[in-house]
């Protein structure tokens, strides 16, 4: 809705999975952190990705598919994805930092790489160098 971009508390916005269809809001792509002037918004995720997006967002930091396609991919032994509770990307695995145990949040999405994982999840190239650094300085 129209209103959302208007909340001035929002900075991150997962909106994938779920049955919103059509096109991001104007009023959500201006409260972004990366417009101009910027806005509050980090992290903005929608079904704006794969064969047949449900939504059009041209503001969005990330877009997975709507729902899983059947076409193979390649699939490390380890995955990463961000731990909002650290503010850090960790591995899903078992033992010491940088692994975060095996069962990752149902809602986090996952990458082959840190990197990729700090490069989706934030749309500033500042905050993907911080990123990056802080979750690599444990070893990774």
């Amino acid at each position: 809705p129209e209103s959302m971009g208007v909340i001035k508390n929002l900075r991150v916005a997962h909106l994938h999975e779920n049955m919103l269809t059509g096109s991001m809001p104007q009023s959500v792509c201006a409260n972004r952190n990366n417009a101009q002037p910027p806005g509050r918004i980090a992290l903005l995720i929608a079904d704006c990705g794969g064969p047949s997006p449900e939504v059009e967002c041209a503001c969005c930091s990330n877009c997975p598919a709507a729902t899983p396609t059947s076409s193979p991919s390649k699939s490390p032994s380890v995955k990463w994805f961000m731990n909002w509770n650290v503010v850090l990307c960790q591995k899903e695995c078992q033992g010491g930092y940088p692994c975060a145990g095996t069962d990752a949040p149902f809602w986090a999405d996952m990458y082959d790489t840190v990197d990729e994982c700090c490069d989706v999840e934030f749309s500033l190239a500042s905050h993907q160098q911080r990123c990056k650094f802080a979750s690599k300085q444990w070893g990774v």
